[in-house]
C-alpha cells in the first residue's frame, strides 16, 4: 500500500478559535491602542509549508487575523517561524499568542524560560486535536510491523517532536523491543525520511500529516513508502497565551474566537472541522467518571465546608437523578429525563449562572427497573461530549452548540443485549477511540472512533456489568480492566482480545462497583465476594487468588476510595475504615441510615467526602481513629412529611471553589 493511501488525510490541522460562550449580542469592539502579536508555528500553515496539496498544509492565518482585528477592534500582528527564539530575534518583541506543535512550543517555551499557557486546541477537518507518529520503511522491504524492526535501524525525528521521538520509544517498550531497535535521532523529520530513502537505515519515524506533503511536494516517490505502525497520539496545534496578558483580555479574545467558529470561509482557509476548542485547565474539570483516573481521588477536596453554605445557583431538573454531572470551566452537562420518563434530555448549562445553553431530547419510552433515566455521566474530551442512555443510546455532541456529531444505539447497531438495570458503564476515552459494552455475543466490547463513530474493532464475551472500564499500564503494556457479567477481565486496546479474566469462586456479582488500582494491587469490593486486594501480575498472569479479604465489607453500589493506605467504603449501613497494610482488618466502622443506601465517596487531601442517595453531604477526617464528621449539610433541606423524598444516586461535580449535586427536581451549585 502506497503511502499517500494508507493514511488517512488529516487535510487541516489548525482550527479557528475555539468554543465559548458568547455574549448575547456580539459586536464589533471599540478601537483600542497597542497591537497583539502572533507567532505561528503551526506547520500547516501556509508561510511554513508548500502548496504541492491542494487544502493541504496552505493555512492562510492573515484571513483569520483580519477578522479577529474587527472584532476586537485591535491591530492583529502576525510573525511565521518554527522557532520561539529566532522570533523574538527577528522582531525584537516578546509575543502575546503563540500558535504551533505543543510539544515543540513547550520545547522552545522551557529553553528560553518563558511563562505561556495553553487556551485552545486547533481540529483537524475530522475534528481531532491530535497527532500520531507514523512508522514508515521501504515499499521494497520485507517489514510488516513493528516487531520486525528488532535488530534494525530506524531514524528518530528531534526530541522536541515528541510524536516522531518519544513516542516511538514509549511504542517499543509497550511491545517489548526497549533496546533491541537501534535508534538515531535526526536533525529534522525530513533528514529521517532522506536517511530511510538513502538506505542508511530501515525505517523512519515521521508526523501523520506529513505522508501527502511528501510525495505531493516530490520529496519522495509515490509509492516508495509503506506504513507499518503508529504511536499513541500526541497533542498537536494549540493556542498558547502570555502569562502577563490580562484576565479581561484573555475574555474578550475567548468571545471573539467563538464568533469566528462557525464562519465557513474561515474554517476552509484554516483546514478546519470546528475551529478552536477550550483548553480546560484539568484542575477546574469533572469530565470522567470519579476522576481523570476513575479513583474518586480529588487533591483539592477542601478541608471544611461552611455550614451555611448557600446555592450560587440552581436550575430546575425534571427526571430521576441518576447519572453524574459532568463539569468544563464553561460548560456544565447533565443527562435527565423528562417528567413522564418518554424521553432521554441532555442539558447543557452556564457553569457561573445555570442558565440553559442548549438542550437535546430523543425518544427513550421503554421502561425497565429502577426508572429508565440515563445512569452513565457525560464523558468530555476535546470539546466534545459523549452520552449514553439506560436504553443504549449513544450521543456524540459538539458541547459548545449541542450539534449531533454522530449517534449510535448499542441494542440496534451493535447487537447489544440490555442489561437488566439498564446500560450504566459510562465509555471510555482511549486517544482517538470510544470504548463502549454493549454485551452481544460477538460485541460484549466496541471500540469506535471517537470523531465518527466508525467501529474500529469488536470482541466477543459475555453482557455487559454496570461498573465503568478503565485503560491501565502495566509492565511497559496498555491494557483495558473491567468487569463484565461474568467477573473482571482484561482486553487488549489495540485489538479487543480477551487477554485473562477472574470469575469468583462466590456467588456471582451485579459488578456495579469500580474496581481501584493502588500501586501493584487491584481492589476488587462487591456484595457477594466481598472486598479483596489481588496483585495486578496475578491476575494478568491468570493468577486469581486474592492476598487480603475482608469479608465484612461487601458492598452492592458503593465504590470504594484509598486515602494513604486507608480504604472507605459503605455497605448495607455502615461505613468501613480498613487499613490497607494490614490485611484489610477494620480499623474503624461506623453505623448509619445515611449508609444504608448508594453512597459516593470522593477522597482527598486527608478527608473523604460522603454524598448519600437521601441527600446528606458529609466531610469526615480521613486520618481519624474514628468516625469524625468535620461537617454534615443538608444542600436540598430536610424532608417534610407530605414532600417529596431528597433522592439522588447522581455522582457530585468537583472543582476548585465549586460543588455541583443534583436530585429528581433541581441541580445546585454550591461555592465552599
Amino acid at each position: 500500500m502506497s503511502i499517500s493511501k494508507s493514511f488517512y488525510n488529516p487535510c487541516g490541522w489548525i482550527l479557528l478559535f475555539f468554543c465559548v460562550l458568547l455574549p448575547a449580542n456580539p459586536c464589533r469592539a471599540e478601537s483600542r491602542s497597542g497591537e497583539l502579536r502572533v507567532l505561528v508555528m503551526d506547520p500547516l500553515a501556509a508561510p511554513l509549508s508548500c502548496d504541492c496539496v491542494e487544502g493541504h498544509g496552505q493555512r492562510k492565518y492573515e484571513i483569520w487575523a483580519e477578522q479577529l482585528e474587527i472584532l476586537l477592534g485591535q491591530k492583529i500582528s502576525l510573525t511565521f517561524n518554527e522557532n520561539v527564539g529566532l522570533a523574538q530575534k527577528q522582531t525584537g518583541k516578546q509575543f502575546d499568542l503563540i500558535i504551533g506543535k505543543s510539544n515543540l512550543v513547550q520545547f522552545d517555551l522551557a529553553h528560553l524560560k518563558l511563562k505561556y499557557t495553553p487556551l485552545a486546541k486547533l481540529t483537524d477537518k475530522r475534528g481531532a486535536t491530535t497527532l500520531r507518529g507514523l512508522i514508515v520503511v521501504r515499499a521494497d522491504s520485507s517489514f510488516e510491523n513493528v516487531a520486525d524492526l528488532s535488530g534494525h535501524r530506524i531514524a528518530l525525528g528531534p526530541i522536541e517532536d515528541s510524536e516522531t521521538h518519544q513516542a516511538v520509544i514509549d511504542l517499543f517498550k509497550e511491545k517489548a523491543l526497549d533496546g533491541k531497535v537501534k535508534t538515531m535521532t535526526a536533525g529534522s523529520i525530513e533528514s529521517a525520511v532522506f536517511a530511510l530513502t538513502d538506505r542508511e537505515v530501515e525505517a523512519a519515524a515521521i508526523s501523520d500529516f506529513m505522508p501527502s506533503l511528501l510525495e505531493g511536494c516530490g520529496k519522495v516517490a509515490e509509492g516508495s513508502l509503506r506504513i507499518i505502525a503508529q504511536t499513541a497520539p500526541r497533542r498537536f496545534i494549540e493556542l498558547f497565551v502570555s502569562d502577563g496578558m490580562p484576565r479581561q483580555t484573555k475574555t474578550e479574545l475567548l468571545n471573539a474566537l467563538a464568533a469566528l467558529k462557525g464562519d465557513p470561509v474561515l474554517k476552509q482557509v484554516l483546514e478546519t472541522r470546528w475551529g478552536f476548542v477550550p483548553y480546560d485547565s484539568p484542575k477546574k474539570t469533572w469530565i470522567d467518571w470519579r476522576g481523570k483516573k476513575h479513583d474518586g481521588i480529588y487533591s483539592l477536596l477542601p478541608r471544611t465546608i461552611p455550614e451555611k453554605t448557600e446555592a450560587v445557583w440552581s436550575a430546575k431538573l425534571t427526571g430521576p437523578a441518576m447519572a453524574g454531572i459532568a463539569v468544563t470551566e464553561q460548560f456544565v452537562v447533565v443527562a435527565d429525563k423528562d417528567a413522564e420518563l418518554a424521553n432521554d434530555i441532555i442539558r447543557c448549562l452556564d457553569p457561573q449562572t445555570g442558565q440553559t445553553l442548549w438542550s437535546y431530547r430523543y425518544p427513550a419510552g421503554q421502561q425497565i427497573d429502577f426508572t429508565n433515566a440515563p445512569r452513565a455521566m457525560p464523558i468530555v474530551c476535546d470539546g466534545l461530549v459523549y452520552t449514553q442512555g439506560a436504553l443504549g443510546d449513544l450521543y456524540c455532541f459538539d458541547i459548545a452548540t449541542g450539534k449531533v456529531i454522530w449517534k449510535k444505539n448499542l441494542i440496534t447497531d451493535f447487537a447489544g443485549e440490555l442489561p437488566w438495570w439498564g446500560y450504566s458503564s459510562p465509555p471510555v476515552v482511549d486517544g482517538d477511540r470510544l470504548i463502549i459494552a454493549p454485551g452481544g455475543k460477538e460485541t460484549s466490547l466496541v471500540s469506535v472512533d471517537r470523531l465518527t463513530g466508525r467501529t474500529i474493532w469488536e470482541t466477543p464475551g459475555h453482557a455487559a456489568a454496570y461498573s465503568t472500564m478503565q485503560i491501565i499500564k502495566f509492565d511497559n503494556h496498555r491494557e483495558i480492566i473491567g468487569y463484565d457479567v461474568a467477573g473482571l477481565a482484561g482486553w487488549n486496546p489495540e485489538s479487543g482480545k480477551r487477554l485473562w479474566e477472574l470469575i469468583p469462586r462466590g456467588s456471582s456479582d451485579f459488578n456495579v462497583t469500580t474496581p481501584l488500582i493502588h500501586h501493584d494491587l487491584v481492589v476488587l469490593a462487591t456484595e457477594n465476594n466481598a472486598t479483596r486486594l489481588y496483585r495486578l501480575k496475578d491476575l494478568v498472569h491468570r493468577q486469581g487468588k486474592p492476598v487480603a479479604i475482608n469479608e465484612d465489607c461487601a458492598p452492592d453500589t458503593c465504590s470504594p476510595v484509598i486515602w494513604k493506605e486507608r480504604l472507605f467504603c459503605t455497605a448495607y449501613g455502615e461505613l468501613f475504615c480498613l487499613d490497607m497494610k494490614n490485611n484489610l482488618d477494620v480499623l474503624w466502622s461506623e453505623s448509619g441510615d445515611e449508609f444504608y443506601d448508594h453512597v459516593h465517596l470522593v477522597a482527598g487531601n486527608d478527608r473523604v467526602l460522603l454524598w448519600t442517595t437521601s441527600g446528606d453531604l458529609i466531610l469526615i477526617d480521613a486520618t481519624a481513629d474514628n468516625y469524625r464528621p468535620v461537617v454534615k449539610l443538608r444542600p436540598f433541606g430536610k424532608s417534610k412529611q407530605g414532600e417529596a423524598k431528597v433522592e439522588s444516586m447522581s455522582h457530585p461535580a468537583l472543582t476548585p471553589d465549586r460543588i455541583y449535586l443534583r436530585d429528581a427536581h433541581e441541580i445546585k451549585c454550591l461555592a465552599w
